[in-house]
């Protein structure tokens, strides 16, 4: 009965269409989301406390840095995999899981599980909570690469977040990230060879990694608030 609906992707948009078919859809406006939110200068240099004992425990090494609580369709024991294949070709460097542990819809126990069998000596797990928005800008800025392989998004801010703090992300190329992002490279599907293979290329590469922040920037640069 409302005079109006906006959504912050189409790709929302479409899917209240399909779930309430009664709506008019001359009603119903995707509006995406600015992206211009946090600038370079928002790196710190240091964390907060929250990230003492990780930024021990990484002791200056190189790391990958998944964000996110630990929702299913976040899809960090997925992530965990990825990691651990790239470890098996040859790219030394560590994990960071940051993100609180929810009640329900979790995948805490299939992480657990992964972690526990872990014996790659060229790169080890660590895990940490809810991080403060100092600490969260820190990891995404010294991160090596950012790992964002969730599989259910209305919009998906992480991957802009690292790039605008000049960090790659490597995520699947579907719904509103596929619809916002619109650039050639991520992978197509969930697939453990497709993110490890993406992965890969933007540690190995430093014109790889240049150019995926390269171009969302440029995205980044359309969608303002």
């Amino acid at each position: 009965s409302v005079d109006g609906i906006t959504a912050i992707s189409a790709d929302v948009a479409n899917r209240l269409l399909t779930e309430v078919p009664r709506l008019d859809p001359q009603r119903v406006q995707p509006l995406p989301l600015g992206l211009d939110h946090i600038v370079g200068a928002s790196a710190p240099e240091a964390p907060d406390t929250d990230l003492d004992s990780t930024v021990a425990a990484l002791g200056g090494k190189r790391f990958v840095a998944v964000l996110g609580n630990d929702f299913q369709h976040k899809n960090r024991d997925f992530a965990i995999a990825v990691w651990q294949r790239g470890l098996q070709s040859g790219q030394s460097c560590d994990l960071v899981l940051a993100g609180l542990h929810v009640k329900s819809s979790s995948s805490k126990v299939a992480e657990d599980a992964i972690l526990a069998t872990h014996v790659d000596l060229r790169g080890s797990a660590h895990t940490a909570g809810h991080l403060t928005g100092r600490s969260r800008a820190w990891l995404l800025a010294n991160a090596a690469a950012v790992l964002y392989p969730s599989s259910a998004e209305g919009f998906g801010l992480v991957p802009y977040e690292a790039a605008i703090l000049g960090t790659p992300s490597t995520f699947a190329d579907f719904g509103p990230l596929k619809e916002i992002a619109g650039i050639s490279g991520p992978p197509k599907h969930w697939s453990v060879d497709a993110f490890t293979a993406d992965l890969e290329q933007l540690l190995a590469s430093d014109d790889a990694a240049r150019q995926r922040v390269a171009h969302l920037h440029q995205v980044i640069a359309q969608h303002t608030w």
